[in-house]
Parts: structure tokens; sequence; C-alpha cells
């Protein structure tokens, strides 16, 4: 009788239950998408870490527990997602960075083209990428915990509207100067930052928490076993393998951790970067050098290794947005001809910030640690110089 009385018996009288999740009110004076409020735990660069005990908050799907953090040894820069993210940040920033450069020089017709063509193969990349992540790393990623619902893909359409702006600049309005395209770009550039951080500090620790490195690596396999499957998917994946660190050996090691064998660099991937590098970077290095290149090795591009990237907008740093935001306001004043144009003026951004600049501090992520110690001992010998000066002219 007691075990039937303990069956009938509701659970709410044996086990009392959490109170239901407070609905999220909408931020003060924050547009909306599509009606729905911005989640809270989007703020741009400053968005929080997530904590996969917040259960509340990441809810996790059926019995599965966030406790294999701690079995992850691979650094959280070469992290699938922070790998995808920067092949997109280092083409926009080294065509940001080309255009400055050309100021408001007159271009030649052939100049005009390279400059529409590597902004083309960017905005497929973009939408390509949007795509991988919509389909299949998020749902999979879902299969264990709730990443904030729909919030990624509902960033990721309006920054696709704001891109498709810039691409209708771009390909469809008659300029001459690259100077013209400048504030377009960088409105682009400052709405892709607040949106990459934010995914990276989302999406990241909840995987490593409900995933092993394994699991993770091989679902991004079944992307790469995917690259005959359209230009767009080989472009993405070309880019990839250009801006890893590492060169050769470094894609080896990549692609073993995604299920491969090492020699399947050999096997169609050494193509895929040659024919990127052939697509996007000659064309950059084609305006740099100011004559029509075709460039396949790293070493034949000496004016673009070179190149240094501008600082990111102060508004982004000085006014904590959630991209899904910024992207709105951004399209908006490009269509009132109110966007800011780039400065080169070299600034000191805070902590924070510097996760939206390249990991490695140069416009490729191909240069080792030689390197970074070079920079550092030349900042040192020139601070040393300036001491030295001002000593000088205090002992006068």
């Amino acid at each position: 009788r007691y075990r039937a009385h303990r069956r009938r018996a509701p659970l709410a009288h044996i086990l009392p239950l959490d109170p239901p999740p407070t609905p999220i009110p909408p931020s003060r004076g924050r547009p909306t998408t599509n009606s729905m409020p911005v989640h809270a735990q989007l703020n741009g660069l400053y968005t929080a870490p997530a904590d996969p005990t917040e259960i509340r908050t990441f809810r996790p799907v059926g019995s599965h527990l966030g406790d294999k953090t701690s079995e992850w040894w691979l650094a959280r820069d070469q992290d699938v997602f922070v790998l995808m993210h920067n092949a997109l940040r280092g083409e926009v920033t080294k065509l940001e960075s080309v255009l400055f450069t050309l100021g408001d020089k007159t271009l030649k017709e052939w100049e005009i083209q390279a400059i529409r063509d590597h902004w083309t193969g960017h905005y497929e990349s973009l939408k390509e990428h949007f795509k991988i992540e919509d389909e299949i790393m998020h749902p999979f990623v879902k299969t264990r915990v709730d990443i904030l619902g729909d919030a990624f893909r509902e960033s990721h359409e309006e920054l696709a509207e704001l891109a498709h702006a810039v691409d209708r600049t771009i390909n469809n309005h008659t300029w001459a100067t690259a100077k013209e395209l400048s504030p377009s770009l960088h409105a682009y550039r400052t709405a892709l930052w607040p949106h990459f951080i934010e995914e990276e500090n989302i999406v990241i620790p909840l995987t490593r928490a409900y995933f092993t490195q394994k699991e993770v690596g091989d679902a991004f396999g079944t992307v790469l076993r995917t690259k005959k499957s359209s230009a767009a998917r080989r472009l993405v994946l070309g880019s990839i393998v250009h801006h890893l660190a590492g060169g050769k050996e470094g894609t080896m090691t990549f692609l073993a951790r995604c299920g491969f064998e090492r020699f399947a660099w050999y096997q169609g991937w050494r193509k895929l970067r040659a024919h990127y590098r052939a697509r996007m970077e000659s064309k950059l290095e084609s305006l740099l050098q100011g004559e029509e290149l075709v460039c396949k090795h790293k070493a034949e591009m000496t004016h673009l290794r070179r190149l240094k990237s501008l600082p990111i907008s102060e508004r982004i740093v000085r006014r904590p947005s959630a991209s899904v935001t910024l992207s709105m306001d951004l399209r908006n004043e490009m269509l009132f001809n109110k966007v800011d144009a780039p400065s080169a003026r070299p600034e000191t951004p805070p902590p924070v910030a510097k996760l939206a600049k390249n990991r490695r501090g140069s416009m490729d992520s191909n240069e080792g640690s030689v390197g970074r110690v070079k920079r550092a001992m030349e900042d040192v010998e020139r601070s040393r110089g300036k001491m030295d000066a001002r000593v000088e002219v205090a002992a006068k």
C-alpha cells in the first residue's frame, strides 16, 4: 500500500520544484530583432565567458553533464571555432589595410576589379561560414546543451544584412578611389569583431564542458570532408589552411585532430591552399605592388607580409553592445552616410579588446615565436633609446 501511494503521489510532494526562470527583459534603448529582446548574455567584446554550471541559462539536454573540460589539452586559440574566425578576421583586416594604404589614389580598372574580386570571395566565405555554423556546428552543440536558443542565428542574419549592404557599395556603385570604400568596410569590421567574441566566449566553454576533444574534431571533420561540394566551401577551407600557424606541419596536425591521416595534406589540401592564395591573397599583393600577380607561395607576398593592421573602432570599446544591435545600427548609418572612416592613430585598447586582434599580433597567423620575440626586443630597444634621449635632455 505504501509503494502504491508513493507511485501515485505527485513529484512536487516529494521534491520541491525549482521556480520557473525569470524572462529576460529587453535592454533599455536597445533595438530588437524580429520583436525579440537581445539576450542579456551577449555584450560584444565584453561578453563574459559562459559558465557551464549556470544551468538556468545554459540548460543541459537530457542527462548530459558539463564535466569534460579537464580532459581538453588543446589550447583555446587552436579551437575549430577560433580557427574559422581567424580566417575571416585576416581577410577583412588585410583588405581594410590595403584600402587605407591606397587612400585617395585614382585606381585603374584592374585595381578596381581586384578589390571587387577579393571582397566577393570574402562575402561568399562569410555566407558559407554562417551556413556551417547554423546547419552543422551549432546543432551539434545543442544536442547536449542549449546555447542561448536562436540568438546566434539572429546575429548571423543581421550581420549578413550589413555585409550585403557593403557588397552593394563595392559591386553595384561607381567609385574611383579606395578611400570611398573605407567607411563601409570599417563599419562591417566593427560589427564582425564583437560577433566573433560573443560566439567564442559562449560556445567554446560549453563545447569543452559537454564534449570531448575527439568528438568535436570528428564533428568538424564532417565539414572538412565536404570540400568538393561547392566553390564557397573550398574557399573557406583554403582560407583556414592558409591562416593556420605552422605551415604544412601545422595543417597536417590540424587534419589529424579532425580524423584525417597526416598524409591527407598531399591529397588535395595543398591544392586548396594554393587555390585560395591565387584567388584572394594575390589580389591584395597585386594592389600593393602596382601590377597584376598570381602568388601561390607566401615568400612571394613581400608587401602583404609587411602590412600593418588598423586599430579597431573605439566605438565597440567605449560603448559595449551586442553584435546584433551593432549590425542594425551600422546598417542604418550606412543608409544615411553617417559611418566614420577608419583611423590609423595608434592606440592601446583595454585587455578585453585585445581578443579582437589576431592572436599572434600580425596579419598572418603563420608568424612563429621567433618573429614575436624579435618584435618585442625591437620595442625594448626603442623604449631604451627614448629613455636615454630623455635623460640627456634632463642632464643638459
